[in-house]
């Protein structure tokens, strides 16, 4: 996809979970029982759909913005962001964090997903390719990673990623990026 469609689009502060889940190619049954991470998750969105649906998963929500209590502060007092609210209010999992330095250890997730997030809003190819590397790391064997807002540049790093991993395939569309991390260890 083009710079200028993700453009044109939305925040995933602002889709709502079925939305969501149709832009990542998933449905609520293929979440059941699974272990997720949402990287840039923005406003846990996601993690609430899971929840408001009552679905059995365990999702973590990732965002650098969670960490920046300054910010956070100013917006709420401004009416602007109540994400912090909403997340505690929920009892989310929301974790402080970077795409390319994941705290979790290795094969933690049977999902991992970005939408509309990495690696579209990285500013260059180091983060990118440092990004996918730890998404693959902390999957688990026969999980997957679902990356969307990706252009034709971001294709090709990824691409390069994945074939230097021995144990992943991957799969592109025109709207979606899928990393298959194969179910037996080569």
């Amino acid at each position: 996809m083009s710079k200028e469609y993700w453009q044109e689009s939305f925040s995933n502060d602002s889709i709502d979970f079925h939305t969501q889940l149709r832009e990542l190619g998933l449905t609520v049954e293929s979440l059941k029982d699974k272990s997720v991470l949402d990287i840039g998750s923005g406003g846990a969105r996601f993690a609430e759909g899971v929840k408001d649906e009552k679905i059995n998963t365990n999702i973590i929500s990732l965002d650098p913005k969670y960490g920046s209590p300054e910010n956070l502060k100013k917006k709420i007092t401004a009416g602007e962001d109540n994400t912090m609210e909403r997340i505690k209010e929920k009892r989310l999992s929301a974790v402080v964090g970077l795409a390319e330095s994941l705290t979790f250890a290795d094969e933690s997730f049977d999902l991992v997903i970005a939408n509309c997030s990495v690696p579209y809003y990285q500013p260059d190819k180091d983060l990118k390719e440092k990004s996918i590397s730890e998404m693959i790391r902390v999957l688990r064997q026969g999980g997957e990673a679902r990356i969307t807002m990706v252009t034709k540049d971001d294709e090709g790093i990824i691409r390069d990623v994945v074939n230097k991993s021995s144990d992943c395939m991957l799969e592109i569309t025109d709207t979606i990026v899928i990393i298959k991390k194969s179910k037996n260890k080569k």
